[in-house]
């Protein structure tokens, strides 16, 4: 059975102990090779080039808590998959891999319809956070009408950096766990308080602006 998620991820530890009980490394290769052999069966390639460019995004939410014992486990499986020799695995980035992808010359299809509603399971729509926690998407919308407001005034008055902590505010309160509603209870309540000191500061500076104006 898999071992249950944490902060050090869903999978096992990659043990490449050959005097120790746990010691999994062919089975974690074979499981790798055919995770890489199933993308590159899905992916567009070049018929003129026996080799197929897939990436792995390594990592989720919380993932990198511990940041040592994921690293670790990811360095493993690329010496032991490469040593195996069914495919080469390295590390990489997102525009390495594009740039790959681009020097295959490849022709892509255009998509147009929607991308809406998303399942990542059967009967698993990612549609809920469109409604989910509607108080702080209605908050969201009032502090970005504040913000705007007292950017405004900030422009017409001169000063200087009055709206700097409502803008903060609402730029992280548009992370998509943020405004979609979906953070733990605890962090859209950091999210409603930031958004709410953030509105009070720009408030205190309206008035000094709004009074400057009254005296111009």
């Amino acid at each position: 059975s898999s071992p249950a998620c944490s902060y050090l991820g869903c999978d096992e530890p990659v043990q490449d102990n050959p005097k120790l009980e746990n010691f999994n490394v062919g089975r974690v290769v074979d499981k790798f090779v055919a995770r890489a052999s199933e993308y590159a069966s899905q992916t567009r390639g070049d018929s003129t080039n026996h080799t197929m460019d897939v990436m792995f995004t390594m990592g989720s939410d919380f993932h990198y808590s511990n940041a040592v014992h994921i690293f670790a486990n990811i360095d493993r499986i690329i010496k032991h998959v490469n040593a195996d020799g069914r495919v080469e695995a390295f590390y990489s980035t997102p525009s390495q891999y594009v740039k790959a992808r681009a020097a295959a010359q490849l022709t892509w299809p255009l998509k147009t319809h929607d991308f809406f509603p998303y399942a990542d399971n059967p009967h698993a729509y990612w549609t809920g956070y469109f409604t989910s926690r509607a108080g702080l998407k209605r908050y969201v919308r009032i502090a970005q009408a504040a913000l705007q407001a007292a950017r405004q005034l900030e422009f017409v008055t001169g000063a200087k950096g009055t709206t700097e902590a409502l803008d903060e505010a609402v730029g992280v309160a548009q992370h998509h766990d943020g405004v979609s509603g979906t953070a733990k209870q605890h962090v859209a309540d950091d999210y409603a308080k930031r958004l709410a000191d953030g509105m009070s500061a720009a408030f205190e500076n309206a008035k000094v602006g709004m009074a400057t104006l009254a005296a111009t």
